[in-house]
């Protein structure tokens, strides 16, 4: 599947779904990103978490969220270089960092009351899909 085309299908799947450790978060919906477009088994799988403890102690084994990725997308790109369907991470404020995916707009993340566009300046690390 094109990243264009995986990208509004998670919108149109998930875009007013409510936030949920382990079941729709930011790790959750990049990987099924990565899994719809690179046509492999979904990543999330490996690991199953409840809770923000939960979800905080399998990122410090993982390197954070740029551990996560990078193990299954490689090195990461120059920012400016990222396109519409690419995973990147932004640090927000009151919030931290959290992956994302760039669309046309801004970038798509998971928040409390679905999936919403933030500022692509918020941009601090990102991998071409």
């Amino acid at each position: 599947m094109k990243k264009t085309e995986s990208l509004r299908a998670l919108v149109t799947e998930y875009g007013k779904t409510s936030f949920e450790w382990g079941a729709f978060d930011c790790c959750q919906l990049v990987a099924k990103h990565i899994s719809n477009v690179k046509g492999i088994p979904n990543p999330a799988d490996e690991y199953a978490y409840t809770s923000l403890e939960e979800a905080e102690n399998y990122l410090i084994q993982q390197g954070g969220v740029d551990g996560i990725v990078s193990r299954v997308l490689g090195e990461d790109s120059l920012i400016e270089d990222l396109d519409v369907g690419d995973v990147c991470v932004c640090k927000l404020p009151f919030v931290g960092e959290v992956l994302g995916l760039i669309g046309g707009t801004g970038v798509i993340v998971p928040l409390e009351r679905g999936l919403l566009p933030v500022p692509q300046d918020y941009i601090i690390k990102g991998w071409i899909l």
